[in-house]
């Protein structure tokens, strides 16, 4: 569009109309038009990018806080169309800088199965390094993951866990092997 005005300006001017031979008005409209003409190729030149394109374009350069925000929103459809594997590609990027939320958050995705099969081991490795750069909900998470999968294995649920170390009344409680 601000080519098709510039080509009016130029026609214009080639044919004669210039501020000498139509007088004011058609000095007014060959302002207009230029003026017009310009604004519209500055906004189509400078257009404004939306929030969305600013932090992927952020985390592009290397940011690590703007890849893990990213990350979340493709991971929950959040303006952008949800995408499991990309959101772990993103969290892994801010991870390699050391980012301690995203190790915290990869390590969400695979204890829970967020796009991928769930894998404890991974989770607690992911846990323990949020843990080793002192993001405390890390090393929480990491506990957990260990208690889980060692009660696990000895075939406790974890309410029946409770009443086995809760006192005597509960000795009948979560017997070795049950289900």
């Amino acid at each position: 569009m601000p080519a098709t005005i510039a080509r009016w300006a130029t026609a214009l001017y080639s044919v004669g109309v210039t501020p000498l031979r139509t007088g004011r008005l058609g000095y007014a409209l060959l302002i207009c038009i230029t003026a017009v003409a310009a604004f519209l190729s500055f906004r189509s030149i400078h257009k404004p990018k939306s929030p969305i394109d600013q932090l992927y374009s952020r985390a592009k350069s290397g940011d690590a806080h703007a890849q893990l925000d990213y990350g979340v929103k493709l991971q929950r459809g959040d303006g952008v169309a949800q995408d499991y594997q990309q959101a772990i590609e993103w969290f892994q990027k801010a991870a390699h800088q050391g980012y301690d939320k995203a190790y915290f958050n990869l390590g969400v995705t695979y204890m829970q199965g967020i796009g991928v099969s769930p894998v404890p081991q991974a989770a607690f490795n992911w846990f323990q390094k949020a843990a080793e750069v002192n993001f405390p909900p890390g090393a929480a998470c990491a506990r957990a993951v260990l208690h889980q999968r060692f009660w696990r294995r000895r075939g406790c649920r974890p309410r029946q866990r409770m009443a086995r170390e809760s006192g005597p009344e509960w000795r009948s409680g979560c017997p070795e092997g049950s289900p």
